[in-house]
C-alpha cells in the first residue's frame, strides 16, 4: 500500500505521530506492505548513514512488522518518481525530478542551516581527535546561553592565560566544516558553526556567537541507542 506524507499544521512531531499511527492501523487492516514517500528528512524516519539516508530506520520496521506483519520501504519523492516511471510507464515532465531535488535541498538546509544533529556530532569528534575539545566545549557552553559566549568566558572554559591571543580561535571548526563538506555531510550553503564578536569595534573579540539556527541541534539530549 503506498502511503504519501503530506505537511503538518502545529507541532510537527505530534503531526508525525498521527501520520506514523494512521498509518500503522492501515497496513494492520489491510495485512500488506508499506511504500512510505515523504519528503521528510528527519531521523524521526530515516536510518543514517554517513550524513545520507539509508532506508526507514530499524525501530519502525520493527513495529510495522508487529502490527501488520508486514515490510516497511521508504522512499523521498524523488526517488520514488525515478523508481516508479518506467515501471508504471509514467511520463515524466522534463526537470521535473530535479525541481522536486531541489526543492527537498532547500528545505533541508533551511532547516538547521545546512546541518544535522549527526554532522554535529561529527565536527565535535573531528575537534576532540584533533586535540580541540575546548572549541567544542566553547560551542556547547555559547548554545547553552543563548547563542553567545564572552571572550571572558572562553578563556576559562579553555584555561588560557589572560594574555593569550584568542586569534585564529575558529580556524579548526571552520576546516573541520570544510572536510564534512567535503564528505557531503553538509551542503555548500551550511551556515558557520561559530564566529567572532566584535562588539566593542575593531581589535580583540569580546566573544563568539553560534548560528541561531544550530542552537537547537547543539542543545538537544543525545538519542540513546535503542537497538
Amino acid at each position: 500500500m503506498p502511503c504519501v506524507d503530506e505537511p503538518q499544521d502545529g507541532d510537527g512531531s505530534v503531526g508525525d505521530f498521527f501520520v506514523w499511527e494512521q498509518l500503522l492501523r492501515e497496513a494492520s487492516r489491510r495485512q500488506c506492505d508499506i511504500l512510505f514517500v515523504t519528503a521528510d528528512a528527519k531521523e524521526d524516519w530515516w536510518r543514517k548513514e554517513r550524513g545520507n539516508n539509508r532506508g526507514p530506520r530499524p525501530e519502525l520496521t520493527a513495529e510495522l512488522r508487529a502490527r501488520s506483519g508486514g515490510r516497511l520501504f521508504l522512499l523521498s519523492p524523488k526517488r520514488f518518481l525515478e523508481v516508479a516511471a518506467p515501471i508504471l510507464r509514467l511520463s515524466l515532465q522534463a526537470g521535473s525530478v530535479e525541481d522536486i531535488e531541489r526543492v527537498e535541498r532547500i528545505e533541508a538546509e533551511n532547516t538547521h542551516g545546512g546541518w544535522t544533529a549527526e554532522a554535529i556530532e561529527e565536527l565535535f569528534r573531528g575537534l576532540s581527535y584533533e586535540g580541540y575539545g575546548d572549541r567544542a566545549a566553547v560551542i556547547r557552553y555559547a548554545a547553552e546561553m543563548g547563542g553567545h559566549v564572552e571572550a571572558t568566558s572562553v578563556y576559562d572554559i579553555c584555561d588560557y592565560d589572560d594574555d593569550r591571543s584568542l586569534r585564529g580561535f575558529t580556524k579548526p571548526i571552520k576546516r573541520i566544516s570544510g572536510y564534512l563538506h567535503e564528505q557531503e555531510l553538509i551542503p555548500d550553503s551550511a551556515v558557520p558553526v561559530l564566529t567572532a564578536d566584535y562588539g566593542n569595534g575593531p581589535g580583540r573579540a569580546s566573544g563568539f556567537k553560534v548560528h541561531p539556527l544550530l542552537i537547537p541541534l547543539i542543545t538537544a539530549p543525545a538519542d540513546n541507542d535503542e537497538d
